[in-house]
């Protein structure tokens, strides 16, 4: 470190005697022009050069210790014996907040994020500079860049402080205001089954089965007499309260649109602090690795230091109003004497000797009490002091002219006009919708990350323009009206970039366009079993569905007629359905076939792709092999083994389909579904020695995953071993057990929040 501070720092004593220059360039790429102090030769230098921070290698080795413990648990959880993993605390991570403000789970992770939040509004942000994974990461970039000679430059903005606190609030509050405000204001739980959310008819699908006209169909949208979508004029007189009123229930009913979705009511708050599953909110290695070098080194390397924290972290939207109401601060005496050394060593791109000077504490919510400017200041004159919080701190000279000046210079940092933020705001909306989800595979936060550089790199490439120099950030772009190599490679990887985002927003559009008209369709049960022959739609439900399958597949790969790389697992299913739906059976068992070979298979996927192998009566070794297939394509997925098993039953070769659960139980010993198959075959085997065995392995699925189906089960066995008195105890357990689950959806007459 050189005696000369740097050139964004004040770091000459306020001396009267001291002469500064002034060096004034013309507006760049990067902004208005701002005044530079530049040291002038006989101008009194600082005493010292600026410190190398005495709390950096205890940050470094706190932060390097939260990575430690996290590699502990997981090596616990995948060194189990059971299938290869055990049960382990659920991750400990705030976005886990999600699953118990939406469904009740109280986890880990939203033990950890309260207690953060509280602690950061008691001591401010000490979590983000000594707990954070995404700081350390971040300041590992740093620091390694700056070994190699780039320093990064913050690139500052007015609108994109507000993503933060705009994404968190989307994450946390919009779920429960959708749940509890907006759906009780726009719906009527018309079904009493405890749900007030819809489909874009207005109406569950449940209600859309019942013959409201009388007139042995379904009511259709649409049709001639509709009073709202999809219940006909006739109907509002129908007593839908069960409450021997028939008044205008219905015309009270607005429909909510597509892409608020569903919203259940809260089933009520249960610990779930353990789980064998500790990946699944997880990003796959391929997207966790790009990921982490975009939210780490990109955004460090394009926008400088903590950009990540600045522009993109949905915690950092609560932590930084939080840290205004904190009473703990950094602090100053009497001894500053103005230096700078403080703001040089900040990483939070917080001005410190500004702040301390002109309230006697720093105010600024970006700082995360890293407390290297404690450990250089060179006269002790910082520490971490009680008082009044940020919000509540007032300038300890309001008419100070250096105020002044330090206010009108903060404006004239931000790196672009109003007008141009903006645009730049509107470019990051785009992207960040483009990117999220797509493919089914982006994260939102990696989304946030890509929308903020791809942000950056838009507003350079349009400098790129209009300048005849420009450099960002490193590297000379344009120099004298003339691209460089480095300005034609930013040019394409910019275009590359957006071209990428315009294709997800595209799909992402086109995909809103078919479920849209999709929920137009009459739902049955037999438009998604086995190929239409016991359901004709209707001329206008065929067009619609075939509507909906075009505006889907443009959503889809290249190779199904659309603009993406690949089709998504969502596009799969619908695409399936839909085919379906109308009688193309060969497309939707292929999507269904493609849906299960590239996705971890889900029950509701290979239910109605077996059901479309038996009805073009596909030979049993075909379907056994399919399924043997997804056995090694899905090794730690139980669900290959148990439809392989229920196929093997269904041809009534059971000592096969027991030789198969046995060989299943190895790998997922916990699997009540195997123990039920088991006992099921054990059963129908029917000799006297395989009957206790059948009760025992039941027993076993009751205790690892019990169901009222399970429970009613077991009480036939047990009542046909003549064990009355187990018999009638699970039978009470499965009446139980009913009455919790029906107690979870509400009373019946009742609106449940």
């Amino acid at each position: 470190m050189t005696d000369t501070p740097p050139p964004h720092v004040d770091a000459t004593p306020p001396a009267p005697a001291a002469p500064v220059a002034t060096a004034e360039g013309p507006r760049g790429p990067c902004g208005p022009k701002v005044a530079v102090k530049l040291p002038v030769i006989g101008a009194p230098r600082p005493a010292r050069p600026v410190a190398k921070s005495k709390v950096g290698k205890w940050r470094a080795i706190v932060l390097i210790s939260v990575h430690l413990v996290f590699a502990v648990h997981l090596a616990y959880w995948l060194g189990g014996k059971d299938g290869g993993v055990r049960a382990t605390l659920t991750p400990v991570e705030p976005s886990e907040s999600m699953a118990t403000l939406e469904v009740g789970a109280v986890n880990a992770g939203f033990v950890f994020f309260s207690l953060a939040l509280l602690s950061t509004l008691v001591f401010g942000r000490f979590f983000c500079g000594w707990g954070c994974h995404v700081v350390a990461l971040q300041d590992w970039c740093g620091w390694g860049m700056k070994k190699l000679g780039v320093h990064p430059k913050p690139f500052r903005s007015r609108l994109l402080l507000w993503a933060p606190l705009l994404l968190a609030l989307y994450m946390f509050v919009w779920p429960t205001v959708r749940r509890d405000v907006l759906v009780p204001l726009l719906g009527e739980d018309i079904n009493r089954d405890g749900y007030k959310a819809t489909l874009v008819t207005g109406l569950q699908e449940s209600l859309l089965l019942r013959d409201l006209n009388g007139d042995g169909r379904v009511s259709r949208a649409g049709e001639p007499g509709d009073f709202v979508p999809g219940v006909s004029e006739a109907a509002v007189g129908r007593d839908l309260n069960g409450n021997g009123s028939t008044a205008d229930v219905l015309p009270e009913y607005a429909e909510l649109p597509l892409w608020m979705g569903r919203a259940a009511p809260m089933p009520g708050f249960k610990p779930h602090f353990l789980t064998e599953d500790f990946w699944a909110t997880f990003a796959h290695w391929s997207i966790a690795i790009p990921f982490l070098a975009i939210c780490g080194f990109v955004t460090v390397y394009f926008l400088g230091a903590k950009a990540f924290c600045t522009y993109g972290c949905p915690y950092g939207g609560f932590f930084a109003p939080l840290d205004r109401l904190s009473p703990v601060r950094i602090r100053v005496n009497d001894n500053c004497n103005g230096c700078g050394h403080c703001t040089a060593v900040c990483t939070s791109n917080v001005r410190v000797h500004e702040e301390v000077r002109d309230y006697g504490a720093v105010v600024d919510p970006g700082c995360m009490k890293c407390l290297d400017c404690i450990s250089v200041c060179p006269t002790d004159a910082l520490r971490v002091g009680l008082g009044a919080p940020g919000l509540l701190t007032r300038p300890l000279d309001p008419d100070s002219p250096a105020l002044a000046a330090a206010r009108s210079h903060a404006q004239k940092r931000y790196d672009l006009s109003l007008r141009e933020e903006l645009a730049i705001a509107a470019v990051f909306v785009f992207f960040f919708l483009g990117y999220r989800g797509m493919y089914s595979a982006v994260p939102l936060l990696m989304a946030m990350g890509i929308a903020m550089v791809l942000a950056f790199m838009v507003h350079k490439s349009w400098r790129l323009l209009l300048d005849r120099n420009v450099r960002a950030p490193f590297w000379q772009l344009k120099r004298d009206g003339r691209l460089r190599p480095a300005g034609v490679f930013f040019l394409a990887a910019t275009a590359a970039l957006s071209a990428l985002g315009v294709q997800g927003l595209a799909t992402k559009v086109a995909y809103w366009k078919g479920e849209s008209i999709a929920a137009r369709l009459t739902r049955t049960d037999e438009s998604w079993q086995a190929a239409g022959s016991r359901y004709q739609p209707t001329p206008r439900d065929t067009a619609d569905a075939k509507a909906a399958i075009a505006a889907i597949k443009f959503a889809g790969a290249i190779g199904d007629g659309g603009i993406a790389f690949l089709t998504s697992p969502a596009q799969h299913e619908r695409l399936s359905y839909l085919h379906a739906y109308v009688g193309e059976n060969a497309e939707a068992e292929r999507h269904l076939a493609d849906l299960v070979n590239g996705t971890a298979p889900k029950a509701e996927w290979l239910a109605p792709l077996l059901a479309f192998y038996a009805a073009r009566n596909a030979p049993f070794e075909e379907q056994a092999a399919h399924l043997r297939a997804l056995e090694k394509r899905w090794p730690r997925n139980e669900l290959p083994t148990v439809f392989l098993v229920d196929l093997y039953g269904g041809a009534q070769r059971i000592p096969e389909a027991i030789t198969i659960v046995n060989e299943g139980l190895q790998r997922f010993p916990k699997s009540a579904a195997l123990r039920e198959r088991l006992a099921l075959g054990l059963w129908a085997r029917g000799r006297p020695e395989d009957v206790e065995k059948a009760i025992a392995a039941m027993q076993i699925a009751v205790e690892n995953e019990p169901t009222v189906q399970r429970w009613g089960m077991l009480s036939q066995m047990l009542q046909r071993a003549g064990r009355a008195s187990e018999a009638m105890a699970a039978d009470a357990k499965a009446r139980d057990l009913a009455g919790q689950q029906r107690s979870l959806h509400g009373n019946p007459g009742q609106t449940t929040g």
